[in-house]
């Protein structure tokens, strides 16, 4: 099954905010700027031989899931494109306060409903707030005071989004056919209203994806890669 697992109202037993106290939900959705909703024409921008298939999309996700020998930063970004359509530009900008663990797992809190993560990135995820946690004094400059999830070398400074994605193009990850075959399964086996509560895509936006991906994939099968309907995992 699809790894989304609603968190509405989750009973926190160990916030990982700013020195451990966690933050409340109005405090992170007014602070750290994240852009949320539809990535203007990037499905428009793949051609045929660009477009994943579901199998090719989950054949990349076991990549950075089994090969421990790709650093945490790009085995979790990887894993946040593929799995949750998320861009880079909206990964470099995290930080620990958006990370929640409690007696049921982990989740990320990337809109208003906190994403259960499955394992093992819901482990690889609390890999990189510890190492945040330790280089705190350098990655601790942001509206939440909290360190980046994705630190560079820069005091106060994220890993931008055009060097998180030549990463991932580096073992194999592309970022836009990946967040295009993510958004695609998502758009075809869960509702728009629960996506805008998890990820913040908007409905409409979702719906109109939707179609795109749809004839996106009529383009590929056309030109002779045979595009198969999302199947639930």
């Amino acid at each position: 099954m699809l790894p989304l697992v609603l968190a509405a109202r989750p009973s926190l037993v160990r916030p990982l905010g700013p020195s451990g106290e966690g933050l409340p939900p109005e405090a992170l959705l007014s602070g750290t700027s994240i852009p949320v909703g539809e990535p203007p024409g990037l499905i428009d921008q793949l051609t045929a031989a660009d477009w994943l298939d579901t199998d090719e999309r989950w054949a990349l996700a076991r990549q950075p899931l089994a090969d421990d020998s790709f650093e945490t930063k790009d085995r979790v970004a990887g894993l946040m494109v593929l799995l949750y359509e998320q861009g880079p530009a909206r990964i470099c900008r995290l930080t620990t306060a958006y990370v929640l663990h409690d007696e049921k797992g982990v989740a990320l809190r990337l809109n208003k409903t906190p994403l259960r993560l499955p394992p093992p990135l819901d482990e690889l995820v609390l890999k990189l707030v510890e190492i945040a946690n330790e280089h705190a004094r350098l990655v601790n400059s942001n509206e939440l005071n909290a360190p980046w999830l994705f630190p560079t070398q820069r005091p106060g400074k994220p890993l931008n989004s055009k060097s998180l994605a030549i990463r991932l193009r580096q073992i194999g990850l592309p970022p836009e056919s990946g967040r295009c075959a993510a958004l695609f399964d998502l758009c075809t086996q869960i509702p728009p209203a629960i996506i805008k509560r998890l990820l913040g895509i908007s409905p409409t936006a979702t719906e109109r994806w939707a179609a795109r991906a749809v004839r996106a994939g009529y383009a590929a099968e056309v030109a002779g890669r045979s595009v198969p309907a999302a199947s639930i995992m």
